[in-house]
């Protein structure tokens, strides 16, 4: 009687087996992708993403682990040594050096065939030691920063755009006199202020900042030059001449934002990411708030005010993925057409938002006017090339210069020191290639 059960219970379960698989009912096996990043897709890119890869892979479900990106690396190296799964990443580009040099990174250079589809700007920075780590992907393009301004508190006090750093004097001047802060910056992020010494080592290296970088950490050059001690100095010389907000070195992003957009501070050095925001914010309230944006005031004669910026994300495959094979197809999807298209036609301000110059050619989207005059003066920021010890030694240094706690000689004294103990380690700069917007 028992081996009879057996028997119809075997014959049972192969009748379901073979119609599961004639109908197509049988449950299949599922996968979950894990991104790890700090530009996740809002909810309809997501969305859309998602039913775009499962066309090529039904069965894989994508999920978005998002990080602010001063904390990205912390909180990334929490997971991995807690064993959390995970598959791409999607890195601000100055962690990609740090990722691809620590070998936590897949070599992508097999896999990609059609690098001629990017422009220049929107691929070499990526590419490190000859081989390249990551795709650009996920956001409209490329973006850049400026310096933007309130027109209403301009006209309203009869000034205009600086062009030079005595103007900027001046107009903080005036504005202090009507009890108007100058110059916002949000500097209780210290992972914001070396974008100060971007702009300004951009002039006082006559323009050579991405080359002058690359000789320093070649050791043909130190960070106590003659050009990158200038460089330092003047960012404390807008401390001194009280053109910073007052309490500068205490302000988070969003009371940046808030005193900039509610008519508190007149200006702003900030990234063309804001620019929907801004014309958002006009456009609820313009009264209050019309922006402009200009060029970073002229510091030294004869050269050009240019500005740091760079690609969007650079997605890659985290080297201790378990299913490398799909996490290769999702950064070729997200890096793709397809997912450029998503990505534009669904940005939560509308289409492309105006605020990035395209990487992929032939992508949809045109820069604003807001954005449109300064890419052509747009170099790679200098920590996508500095080892991040160096760029944490940077953040705090410049905000203890602004702060007037440290003489910028000591600050860049300090930062050589700390270059030099990174070489006695090992250290060994793998090389950069130059390339700006306009390319």
């Amino acid at each position: 009687m028992k081996r009879n059960l057996v028997y119809i219970l075997c014959a049972v379960a192969l009748l379901v087996l073979i119609f599961g698989f004639a109908t197509g009912t049988m449950a299949a096996s599922s996968t979950t992708l894990h991104i790890y990043g700090v530009f996740p897709p809002n909810p309809k890119q997501a969305e859309a993403l998602q039913k775009g890869f499962q066309a090529i892979h039904p069965d894989v479900t994508l999920k978005w682990h998002r990080f602010l990106d001063e904390r990205f690396i912390e909180s990334f190296m929490a997971a991995r040594t807690a064993g959390e799964p995970i598959d791409v990443v999607a890195l601000n580009g100055q962690d990609l050096r740090f990722f691809a040099t620590s070998g936590m990174l897949e070599n992508l250079t097999p896999f990609v065939k059609n690098k001629e589809a990017y422009y220049k700007i929107g691929i070499d920075p990526y590419t490190i030691g000859g081989k390249l780590w990551a795709l650009p992907g996920l956001s409209p393009g490329v973006v850049s920063m400026g310096l933007y301004y309130n027109k209403l508190i301009f006209n309203k006090y009869g000034l205009t755009p600086p062009e030079t750093y005595a103007d900027m004097v001046k107009i903080a001047r005036t504005l202090r006199s009507h009890n108007v802060e100058p110059l916002v910056h949000e500097g209780g992020v210290t992972y914001m202020w070396p974008l100060w010494y971007f702009f300004t080592f951009a002039q006082t290296s006559k323009n050579r900042s991405v080359e002058r970088t690359a000789d320093i950490l070649e050791g043909k050059g130190k960070f106590t030059d003659a050009d990158s001690m200038e460089a330092m100095r003047a960012i404390q010389q807008f401390a001194k001449d009280r053109v910073f907000i007052t309490g500068v070195n205490s302000m988070s992003r969003d009371q940046a934002a808030q005193a900039f957009m509610n008519g508190k501070a007149a200006m702003w050095v900030a990234g063309s990411w804001m620019n929907p925001q801004f014309i958002q914010k006009a456009k609820e309230e313009p009264k209050i708030f019309q922006p402009g944006r200009t060029h970073f005031p002229i510091l030294v004669e004869g050269v050009i005010p240019e500005a740091p910026g760079g690609p969007p994300p650079a997605i890659g495959i985290y080297r201790g993925s378990k299913n490398k094979d799909l996490a290769k197809d999702l950064v070729l999807y997200l890096a793709g057409p397809e997912a450029t298209e998503i990505v534009a036609s669904l940005d939560q301000f509308g289409r492309g938002a105006g605020y990035a110059l395209p990487e992929v050619k032939g992508a949809p989207g045109e820069l604003n006017e807001l954005t449109r005059k300064d890419f052509p003066r747009t170099v790679v920021w200098l920590d996508w090339f500095w080892p991040p010890e160096i760029t944490r030694v940077f953040q705090t240094e410049i905000q203890a210069v602004v702060g007037l706690q440290r003489k910028p000689e000591d600050a860049m004294l300090n930062i050589q020191k700390e270059f030099d103990r990174l070489v006695a380690r090992g250290y060994k700069f793998s090389g950069v290639v130059e390339t700006t917007a306009a390319e």
